[in-house]
Formats: C-alpha cells, sequence, structure tokens
C-alpha cells in the first residue's frame, strides 16, 4: 500500500485560486463563488469544533465528526467539482444493490436531483453547492465503510466475536483520501470489495435470483405424496418448471410433463446437493419444504453472506484451513486453489462453535481429554446415583491438584457442583477418547480446536451440529498430512503408526497454517453452482434486519439476534474447550 501523500497546507489564498481554477475548468454547469462554497462547509460542519450530526436536504447524516475532520485538514474545500469524479461516484452508488446493500443507504435519489439542477446554466446557489457536496462525501464514507467492512458491526450481534478490522474514523479518512487520490475512482471502489472470487460469484447469484424473481418467481409445489420416479402427478410439471428456472433440470425429458423420469430425478438430486440434504431423487417433506422456499428469502440469503464476507475475507494468504459452520463442510486451499474438502461436525445449538481466524500451529497424536465445567455440570454430576457407570462407561480417571488418582467410590457426590468440584476429570489417549487419536491446536481465546472423533456415524446425518463447540473432523489423518506438509517424514502410514503406538506426542508444524472458522448460509462452490445450508444458529435473520435498518456510523442498539441462546464463553483446560453458559 503506497504511502498517503501529506494534506496540503492551509493556504486560503493558494487553495480559493486552486478553486477558482476547477471552476473554469468544468465543462457542465457552474460552480457557486469559492470562497463562498468554503465558508458555508466550515459554518455547516462546525469550523474548528466539528459537528456531531448535521442536516442535508431534510437528512441528518451521523458523519459530522468524520466529515468535519476531513475537510477541516483541506481548509473546507468542495471536494466535488470536476463531473469527471462525480460521474463514477454516482455510477458505483447506482450499482451498490449488487452488493446486497440498500440503495438507500446512499442518499441515490437525493444526489440525482441535485447532480440534474447543478447542471443548469445559471450559477447554483451556494447552499444548494453545499448539500451536494456533503451528501455526496457521505455517501463515499458510507461507501467505504460497507464495501470494505460491513455494514453491520458483527460486535453489536456476536459478545464473542473476535475478526475485528480496523473501524477507527482514522482508518475510514485513509481510504477516503485514497479514493479522492485514485487516478480511476470507480476501479479503486471496486477494489475494495473481497478479493476471493467467492464474493465475485455471491455478487452473480444475487443477480440471477433477482431475475427470477422479477420474472415470477419459481412458485411453489403442494403434492399429496411424495414424489419419485415412475410418480405421475400434475404437480411434477411444476417441479420441472422450478428445476429449470434453479438450473438443476440440465437433460430435456423424454417424458410427459406429469411423468417423474430419471431426468427429474437427476434434477432433484442437484437440488437436494445445493441444499445440504441426502440425496435421495425423491421430494419427500423435508426436500418439498426447501423447494417451496421463494425466491425472495434466498435473495435475502444471499444478501446476509455477502455481507459476511465483508468481515472477513480480505487479506487472506494463498494457503489456509477454512471451516463453513453451517454448511458442516472444511475445505482446504492451497495456492488459492480448493484441493481437499471434508465433511465436519460442529457446536450444537447449546454450545455453538464460535468464528475464529487463527492459525493451526502444532497436532497432537494420542490427545487426552480433560471434562470441562459444561460437561461437568450438564453431564456427570446430574448423574447422582449413576456417576460410577457414567464414569465407567467414559473411562474417566480422577485426579487431585498434585496429579494424585483418587477413587471415586470415596467422593461425596452429591455434595458437589461443577463450582464446588475440585479435582481433575480426564480421560485417557485411545480409540475411545472424546477427541479421537488426533488433535489440531491453533491460538484462539475459546480454545476451540479441531480434531478426530469416535463418533463416525454422525458424518452421515444431515444436520451434524451436535458437538460441545469443536471441529470433529472426519478424516484428519488427511488434513495432518496436508498441514504438515512433510510428505517424506509425515505422510498417512508415519501418522498411522504414530497412532497406533499409543503414546501422546505434539508436533510442530513448521510453517502455521491460517484457519478460519467461518457461518455461512449461502455460498458458491467450484462448479459455480449456489448453495445454501439451514442457519442452524439462527443468526441470518439478526444480519438481515441490520443491512436494513437505517445506516449509522456509529450503530444503535436493537438488533441483536434473539433466536436461541447467547454464544457462551470459552473455558481453558487441560485437555479442550468447552462453554460455560454459567457466566451469561
Amino acid at each position: 500500500m503506497p504511502p498517503i501523500p501529506s494534506p496540503a497546507p492551509r493556504l486560503r489564498p493558494l487553495r480559493s485560486m486552486a478553486l477558482l481554477l476547477a471552476t473554469l475548468i468544468c465543462t457542465e454547469g457552474a460552480v457557486a463563488h469559492a470562497g463562498e462554497l468554503e465558508d458555508s462547509l466550515s459554518a455547516r460542519l462546525g469550523g474548528a469544533t466539528p459537528v456531531e450530526s448535521l442536516q442535508v436536504r431534510g437528512l441528518e447524516l451521523d458523519s459530522g465528526h468524520i466529515l468535519g475532520k476531513f475537510y477541516g485538514r483541506r481548509s473546507y474545500a468542495p471536494l466535488w467539482l470536476q463531473e469527471e469524479r462525480i460521474a463514477p461516484m454516482l455510477e458505483a452508488l447506482r450499482d451498490v444493490e449488487s452488493e446486497g446493500l440498500p440503495a438507500s443507504d446512499f442518499h441515490l435519489a437525493e444526489l440525482e436531483q441535485l447532480h440534474d439542477q447543478l447542471k443548469q446554466p445559471a450559477p447554483p446557489p451556494v447552499a444548494l453547492q453545499a448539500d451536494f457536496d456533503l451528501l455526496l462525501s457521505d455517501a463515499l464514507a458510507r461507501y467505504l465503510r460497507c464495501v470494505r467492512i460491513g455494514k453491520v458491526e458483527p460486535e453489536s450481534l456476536d459478545v464473542n466475536w473476535n475478526i475485528a478490522p480496523d473501524r477507527s474514523h482514522t482508518q475510514l479518512d485513509v481510504w477516503m483520501e485514497r479514493a479522492l487520490q485514485a487516478d480511476t475512482l470507480l476501479k479503486f471502489l471496486g477494489s475494495l470489495r473481497p478479493h476471493e472470487p467467492d464474493y465475485e460469484k455471491l455478487r452473480v447469484a444475487l443477480a440471477r435470483c433477482r431475475a427470477v424473481k422479477a420474472a415470477g418467481g419459481w412458485g411453489t409445489l403442494s403434492p399429496k405424496k411424495s414424489l419419485q420416479l415412475k410418480s405421475r402427478d400434475p404437480e411434477v410439471q411444476r417441479l420441472r418448471f422450478h428445476l429449470a428456472v434453479t438450473g438443476d433440470l440440465r437433460k430435456p425429458s423424454p417424458s410427459e410433463g406429469i411423468v417423474f423420469d430419471r431426468s427429474v430425478r437427476e434434477g432433484v438430486i442437484r437440488f437436494q446437493r445445493r441444499h445440504a440434504l441426502k440425496e435421495t431423487g425423491k421430494v419427500d417433506s423435508v426436500t418439498l419444504a426447501e423447494l417451496n422456499v421463494p425466491v425472495e428469502k434466498r435473495i435475502q440469503q444471499i444478501r446476509v453472506n455477502l455481507e459476511r464476507d465483508r468481515w472477513v475475507m480480505h487479506d487472506l494468504p494463498d494457503t489456509f484451513v477454512v471451516v463453513n459452520i453451517a454448511g458442516f463442510r472444511l475445505h482446504y486451499v492451497m495456492n488459492g486453489a480448493v484441493v481437499w474438502k471434508s465433511r465436519v461436525q460442529v457446536g450444537k445449538v447449546a454450545r455453538q462453535s464460535p468464528v475464529v481466524r487463527s492459525a493451526l500451529h502444532s497436532i497432537i497424536v494420542n490427545p487426552t481429554w480433560t471434562v470441562p465445567p459444561i460437561v461437568l455440570e450438564e453431564d456427570i454430576l446430574p448423574a447422582k446415583g449413576k456417576t460410577m457407570e457414567v464414569l465407567k462407561a467414559k473411562q474417566l480417571k480422577i485426579y487431585g491438584k498434585h496429579g494424585q488418582e483418587i477413587d471415586p467410590k470415596k467422593l461425596p457426590w452429591e455434595k458437589y457442583t461443577a463450582k464446588t468440584f475440585p479435582y481433575e476429570l480426564r480421560q485417557d489417549a485411545g480409540p475411545n477418547n472424546a477427541l479421537g487419536r488426533i488433535k489440531f491446536n491453533f491460538p484462539n481465546r475459546f480454545s476451540v480446536y479441531l480434531h478426530d472423533t469416535p463418533k463416525r456415524s454422525y458424518f452421515k446425518r444431515d444436520n451434524r451440529a451436535v458437538s460441545s463447540g469443536c471441529i470433529r473432523v472426519e478424516n484428519p489423518l488427511r488434513l495432518a498430512e496436508l498441514a504438515l506438509g512433510d510428505s517424506a517424514k509425515w505422510n498417512r502410514e508415519s501418522l498411522e503408526s504414530a497412532e497406533n503406538d499409543g503414546k501422546t506426542r505434539r508436533i510442530v508444524l513448521k510453517h502455521p497454517v491460517a484457519i478460519l472458522l467461518l457461518y455461512w448460509t449461502a455460498w458458491v462452490d467450484e462448479d459455480g453452482d449456489i448453495r445454501f445450508s439451514r442457519d442452524i444458529y439462527g443468526s441470518d435473520q439478526a444480519i438481515l434486519k441490520g443491512l436494513d435498518s437505517e445506516f449509522h456510523f456509529r450503530p444503535k442498539a436493537g438488533i441483536r439476534s434473539t433466536a436461541g441462546e447467547p454464544q457462551a464463553e470459552g473455558w481453558i483446560d487441560g485437555g479442550g474447550a468447552h462453554w460455560d453458559r454459567r457466566k451469561h
């Protein structure tokens, strides 16, 4: 990033001369006297003491503290005199809905009206010119904020959010400075978007869904029973139409419209794959419910996930691991391309997996597992008279503070709570360990990690929100191979050998691998197909509410999600971390 030139000295005569010169070279309309315009802008912005908010054309803007300082460093010189700067800014605002953002946030209607008035041959009133300058500067600041880091502040939705870009007003000043100095303003504004191709693909998917909506949508189905191969039902015609509109029906059908033939079955399978459903090829109640989700809701889903991308998908390395929590999938990206993917199990609703950006730094083979307070409180102590059976079933041992093993039969279990329990419950390494045979560590304040699991059957489920917050990986050995990046020393055979010897060992990665635990309910896969998943944690609605709420540089309360329980706080222990909801 090139250095930002220092603002010009506050020499009003020279500034005024430059403004007068700019007035002479404007090709359309006329500009108010530069000195009067400077005075008007200074007065509106509060001069040496910038106002917190200002009124422009009946609109209340809370950017006074930003614009006041920004204009002040330029002796209140107007920023929008030349048409070659105005036109690309207006063009970007006209296209802002392609980002999933509401155009009403950016004063487009008011700016278009003022722009037309300023094009008139007669010199415009100073107040009119000042209104236009302030509104367009406010729109630029809003655009930079929304497209670069998002409109909705995730911290206002999630008390545990920990991936926060620099949202300081100083940083916004930097981007405003760069925008106004850019050789091509429109190109610069486009560069603010996340550079990942997934973002652009989501924008394309949004445009396609909006085109479907404009054409009347894809309708609803109401068959009297499940539809499957060889079914004859008038609803099959509507099903064909739906699958054709969504691009899932890719082969012409030789059968008549009401017959559920093989081409329809293949289309249903594609639809089920895109919506994270079991690929049965049958329209059962679950598939029917997804088919009947209106296109308007899919549009909102895409908008929400474009916002999530703006929060985190910037400045990513070429190689990283990304887990889509809502999609129950892990992708390994190497040199910008997905080279491997795996199913995962994630945190249940009561013990949600957090959004995290960190780096894998070590792998533990044959890890032990220490029982955290939440499991002790909810799964072991409530057992009361069956405590011995639970300990035996989970193969748990009890240790004192000096590491000595304690006989569980001698403990007064009925007297303990999770807070007063003075011992450590630990499960030895082995194939039945809760963490399986391998664990992946990465620094984070929630103390979550990726790991193996003995509960292999859960990977066959559609809904794999079953863990206590950590991420269980279906093929952890392959992930270890990729992360270690040393096939001569650490390949599948050597890793299996390390597992089989039963010893707990820690392997430090020579090169830490970036990891992101993210939450998407809409994304585009490698084949260019839009995919949707269920909002397992119920967080989409709060983001949508924030997107559709009035814009504020300083967000106001009232958009925090009330669905489900608040995300809990991480608890660190010897074997791992889970969620301690008692603190909330």
